[in-house]
């Protein structure tokens, strides 16, 4: 289960993608403004060439702050995994036996969903559904 926790979809790469789709919209921008300056068009027709390339990086811009906002998440939780994983590293009888105290801590919340799955939350943030 804690493998399966700690390998989140990987939304750096997602956020690296975006950011370049942006930096290719805006020169694409500025190459439609140095065009229409340099074939003399008028402003008005400039402007209506990026009114669209502008709408794409708004609608990527919305994405990206989405995708950071997940990134963010993960990256606490894979953290607070991290350090429970260090805390039961840090148990000198490791899981010889029950230790409820120990699970206490971790186990913040049981939920029977239905008689073939429950579901735990552990430390507040990460909730697992278990198939019993």
């Amino acid at each position: 289960m804690v493998s399966q926790l700690l390998t989140c979809p990987d939304t750096t790469m997602q956020i690296h993608k975006i950011e370049s789709d942006i930096r290719i919209l805006n020169n694409e921008i500025f190459e439609i403004v140095q065009n229409g300056v340099n074939n003399r068009e008028g402003r008005d027709t400039i402007e209506e060439k990026c009114k669209k390339k502008h709408e794409e990086i708004s609608k990527l811009q919305e994405k990206l702050n989405s995708v950071n906002t997940r990134n963010q998440i993960e990256n606490a939780q894979t953290s607070q995994i991290r350090e429970m994983l260090n805390a039961v590293d840090k148990i000198p009888n490791k899981f010889t036996e029950y230790d409820d105290e120990l699970v206490r801590k971790i186990v913040t919340r049981v939920k029977i969903v239905s008689k073939e799955m429950i579901e735990v939350t552990l430390l507040g943030t990460i909730t697992l559904d278990i198939r019993v």
